[in-house]
């Protein structure tokens, strides 16, 4: 559905700041007369309300984008893009009070964060959603991010991809890192990326990785984009070692019997 006006925004208003800046009615006298009739509810309340509900049902933000300064044009959409979100949000507010209902700043977070975006939302929001246990944190430091908590996916059908999110430490990256040498002899830092990329954010990656060249599991030569890294030979030589140690001691138990 498109929304026509004539006339732009009002001064000091902007598609930016529209939810921020006070309401300005182009005819305050018009607008008190509809009010104290009760024809018109308080006044201020009508664009946030439309982009609270229009998120909360799964469909696209409502779009002003296409308005300029002799027009404001408003494009809803129909589409429900997102059942999941739509019963995700539902189900955490149906037995709140109107107050304690989220504020359409924290609905338009919750949608940023869906959709990958968590970087962009403040501070405060962040801290709010995470009270009321909407959103769950991943990854440390400047790698950190945010994902809608667990029954967000649950009502997606995407139980797998929630687990893909959750945070992996050195010892759950290094079987992976090992298995993909075992069909290619080099890897590349984006090997690793594709590799890890669901559990920890690239700069993680990159820390991991460089650990695993200290303790001697890797080897890497080359500069910036062009590093390569290996297996290094004495990982190799000690795990053929144990390898043969293992060897041995199998044969030495089935010598006694203890296996067979």
């Amino acid at each position: 559905m498109i929304i026509t006006n004539i006339g732009g925004f009002p001064l000091g208003v902007t598609v930016d700041n529209i939810l921020r800046v006070p309401s300005t009615p182009r005819n305050r006298l018009l607008a008190d007369v509809l009010a104290k009739t009760g024809i018109v509810e308080r006044s201020g309340q009508g664009v946030d309300k439309i982009i609270k509900n229009t998120l909360a049902e799964g469909k696209d933000k409502p779009d002003y984008s296409h308005s300029d300064p002799f027009s404001v044009e408003l494009q809803l959409s129909a589409i429900i893009k997102d059942k999941a979100f739509a019963m995700f949000l539902d189900s955490e507010q149906r037995d709140l009070t109107e107050e304690e209902k989220l504020s359409v700043f924290e609905v338009m977070a919750l949608n940023d964060i869906r959709e990958g975006h968590s970087e962009i939302v403040s501070k405060d929001i962040i801290q709010q959603l995470l009270k009321r246990n909407l959103i769950e944190k991943r990854g440390k430091t400047r790698g950190t991010y945010y994902i809608l908590s667990k029954s967000y996916y649950e009502f997606c059908g995407e139980e797998g991809k929630y687990s893909q999110k959750d945070d992996w430490d050195a010892n759950q990256a290094f079987p992976v890192v090992m298995a993909h040498f075992s069909t290619f002899k080099k890897a590349k830092m984006k090997d690793f990326v594709s590799l890890l990329g669901f559990h920890m954010s690239r700069r993680q990656i990159r820390s991991i990785i460089e650990q695993f060249v200290v303790q001697g599991y890797l080897s890497k030569s080359g500069k910036g984009s062009g590093t390569v890294y290996e297996i290094s030979d004495a990982y190799i030589k000690n795990s053929e070692l144990m390898t043969k140690a293992l060897g041995i001691g199998l044969e030495e138990l089935k010598r006694r019997g203890e296996i067979k």
